[in-house]
């Protein structure tokens, strides 16, 4: 294994050797074409990327007015839901309310006509010891 990558390194030098000024030529435009590619992507690149970060920054606020405008409505469902089972409750609430109230109207008016015959009955009359007759 080492055996080939020294005869590999061999070679190129031999190639090198015997084409100088070519491999020389084609190192020299190798570099000269890096750098003419790294100048045009310094000068082009920089104006792209700041489009393409305000077009990014843009996208990106669309995208969370848009999530904000989906859980709004969401939220707004979700609240109209539970203000409904509240004015239920509160319905129900005042309902019992008023039945307890009109219960205990009706046990009151019950126990006062009760004890309105009870006092005219133990009323002291004329005919005290006589039986009413029947």
């Amino acid at each position: 294994m080492l055996l080939k990558i020294i005869s590999l390194f061999s070679t190129a030098w031999q190639f090198i050797k015997s084409n100088k000024t070519r491999f020389f030529v084609e190192i020299a435009l190798a570099v000269c074409s890096a750098g003419i590619s790294w100048g045009v992507t310094k000068l082009t690149s920089g104006k792209d990327l700041k489009a393409c970060q305000d077009e990014r920054l843009a996208m990106l606020e669309e995208a969370r007015h848009n999530q904000a405008t989906i859980e709004a409505i969401k939220y707004a469902g979700i609240i109209s839901n539970l203000q409904t089972q509240i004015t239920q409750a509160n319905e129900k609430n005042l309902l019992q309310r008023q039945k307890n109230a009109s219960d205990t109207i009706r046990r009151l008016s019950e126990l006062e006509a009760m004890r309105a015959i009870n006092a005219h009955i133990r009323q002291p009359s004329g005919n005290e010891g006589v039986r009413p007759k029947r």
